[in-house]
């Protein structure tokens, strides 16, 4: 089934759907995500579809494996906590529920080989600089049930966080489906020019989600 960039766009609105995602946040800080020694990472092959250029959108089709989804969705099923917003702009401040966020997250551990080989794999994929020094937040499962929501929000710091004595922010959201159930529930980018709600086709499992963030926004 081919979709096109109508289709794709449209998918990104049903995001909400999805009972489980994977959420990457990757920062611009001077640290390497090491990967276990032991660890020797599949030749995982996918391909790429840009959605929008400004903000920048992408679309990246396969990028998971059927095995590591199913170990995601194990790994993650008795870790599920409310997920809770930073009532002012640092990691210092509480972490208290909120409203407009009330579905469940569950974090993973980045030494663990799956979730290390994922995270190098998607700062691959960003290239340059961001795979030569970038690290990436604490990978978590979201899981939306009927009536859950996440209201507009931005996910970078107005102020850049200090964190072993180096300045960083979140340059770039990377959410993976791990379930391609998408009944009702939408993600709304308000940026984001050519959604149609004429055409619809469901999101695949493993298919990511990239956009990264503009100062302007």
């Amino acid at each position: 089934m081919k979709l096109t960039n109508l289709n794709i766009a449209r998918c990104l609105q049903l995001l909400a759907a999805v009972p489980l995602v994977l959420l990457l946040l990757f920062y611009r800080w001077h640290r390497s995500a090491a990967i276990p020694i032991a660890t020797i990472c599949p030749n995982h092959q996918y391909t790429v579809e840009i959605v929008s250029q400004s903000p920048l959108v992408i679309y990246i089709n396969n990028f998971l494996s059927q095995k590591e989804v199913s170990w995601l969705l194990e790994e993650g099923q008795s870790r599920y906590k409310r997920m809770l917003t930073y009532q002012g702009n640092s990691l210092a401040d509480d972490a208290i529920p909120d409203e407009g966020k009330t579905s469940s997250s569950a974090y993973l551990s980045k030494s663990d080989p799956v979730v290390a080989c994922i995270g190098q794999r998607a700062l691959d994929f960003h290239g340059g600089t961001q795979r030569v020094l970038g690290d990436y937040g604490n990978p978590q499962l979201v899981k939306y049930e009927p009536g859950q929501k996440n209201d507009l929000h931005f996910d970078w710091w107005m102020m850049p966080q200090n964190r072993s004595g180096r300045l960083y922010n979140r340059r770039t959201t990377i959410l993976a489906y791990l379930d391609d159930n998408c009944t009702r529930g939408e993600t709304y980018f308000p940026l984001i020019n050519g959604m149609n709600d004429s055409s619809t086709e469901c999101q695949r499992t493993g298919l990511f989600a990239s956009w990264e963030y503009e100062s302007n926004l």
